[in-house]
């Protein structure tokens, strides 16, 4: 790599933050970090957040005072504060997605216009964004003619995939359109050709799974456009203890309780075995109102939960296990890994690149509640392999760091810049 490629200057952008804070701290590591944006910040000094502390409820408060982090305080650099508020003030108003998605696509289009005229005043060279977020980016580099490239972080599958997989499951099982309503705005043609823009216009792309890797090369991304780099955790694995089955092993899924879960899927699959040794937890909002249509003893929803509380149900549970329709790197997978359940889980679930048949959980395809039964019914059958996937399964916690992510961005980062170099050589060897 030359010294130019060195000296790039690269600013991670996101107007929420997601897993954004722990990109920039990756790219500030690797000596690229020019700046980090984004809209909510907390800073005790700014009048804004003076205020809200007067105002907010202890637990939001406590949230919003998390919305900073000390190695990137002078690396940040906010706008639309005013916005970025209203946007998470939207979601907890209403359960609509409607007023979420529009101002979410406000926040991109302003902050986007605001970022790209900074950059191309300081000569920036690359800039990671994030998926659904960056169309106004894009639209505004193109605009003025800049040479900055843009780099897409994907946490979850591409839009046209996902909507593909959830027409792909009205098909194959007694669901409908409806039935997916928390997704059906955001996946509107009006926000499908912002979320095509971002496809096509990326020059890179960072991604967490093979799944996701899969979505955009199904639609056009090469696979040399793409870096690899699964995100890390906190999760630290528990000493393996050999834990007692006593007439009954315990299944836990935890997240949203929702069709795009697969969540009827995981449901109708356990109503299909003819015995009583299980007992399936859900721990999660019933969004799609599954306890309604729930009729069996041996299905427990436990509904929302403090995170503490969580841990005391992976202590006890046997086996973690989610029929998601789409999942680019369940977290939720992962804690369970590290409290040594073995997972069982579906191919376009990102944790299922570490899950080996047999050997620390099962891999089912997605859509199909036969498959998901027979591996059930296998586990059940052999209850003495639990505690053998047990052991193996505690791994991917411990392979699965942010200092492991660090080196990851780190090479992407490389790579990208060797790739560029390669073009350019290329160019200027064709004239």
């Amino acid at each position: 790599m030359t010294q130019e490629s060195v000296n790039k200057k690269i600013i991670v952008f996101h107007p929420m933050q997601q897993h954004s804070y722990k990109t920039a701290i990756a790219v500030k590591e690797a000596g690229f970090l020019y700046e980090y944006w984004t809209s909510v910040y907390y800073s005790p000094e700014k009048t804004i957040y003076k205020l809200l502390s007067i105002f907010l409820g202890g637990s939001s408060t406590k949230r919003m005072k998390k919305r900073t982090n000390e190695t990137l305080n002078a690396y940040v650099r906010t706008s639309a504060t005013v916005l970025g508020l209203l946007f998470i003030l939207s979601g907890k108003i209403t359960k609509s997605k409607k007023l979420s998605n529009k101002m979410q696509n406000i926040l991109s289009i302003y902050m986007g216009k605001k970022l790209a005229k900074s950059a191309i005043k300081n000569e920036v060279d690359y800039i990671i964004a994030y998926d659904t977020w960056a169309h106004g980016l894009i639209n505004e580099l193109e605009k003025q003619h800049s040479s900055i490239k843009v780099i897409m972080d994907y946490s979850s599958l591409y839009a046209e995939e996902i909507v593909h997989i959830i027409e792909q499951d009205i098909i194959r099982s007694e669901t409908n359109m409806d039935s997916f309503r928390e997704f059906i705005d955001k996946y509107k043609p009006k926000y499908m050709e912002k979320y095509r823009i971002e496809l096509e216009k990326s020059s890179y792309f960072l991604s967490p799974s093979k799944v996701v890797n899969q979505s955009l090369t199904n639609y056009g991304v090469l696979d040399e456009q793409i870096q690899l780099c699964p995100y890390g955790s906190n999760f630290k694995k528990i000493n393996f203890r050999q834990k007692p089955i006593n007439k009954k092993i315990v299944f836990v899924y935890i997240g949203r309780l929702s069709y795009a879960k697969g969540v009827h899927h995981l449901i109708n699959a356990f109503k299909g075995l003819k015995r009583d040794d299980w007992h399936l937890q859900l721990i999660g909002e019933d969004v799609d109102g599954f306890m309604k249509q729930n009729n069996s003893s041996s299905i427990e929803f436990i509904g929302f939960i403090h995170h503490e509380e969580v841990t005391l149900y992976l202590s006890k549970a046997h086996i973690a296990i989610s029929a998601s329709l789409f999942d680019g790197f369940s977290l939720s997978l992962l804690e369970s890994a590290s409290y040594n359940l073995p997972i069982i889980c579906t191919y376009n679930t990102g944790v299922s690149d570490y899950i080996v048949n047999g050997v620390n959980g099962y891999k089912v395809e997605t859509h199909n509640e036969n498959s998901l039964r027979d591996v059930i019914l296998k586990v059940l059958n052999s209850k003495e392999t639990i505690d053998e996937m047990s052991i193996g399964v505690g791994e991917i916690v411990e392979t699965l760091t942010w200092k492991e992510y660090n080196k990851k961005i780190k090479t992407a980062i490389n790579n990208i810049l060797v790739l560029e170099e390669k073009k350019q050589y290329d160019f200027v060897e064709k004239k």
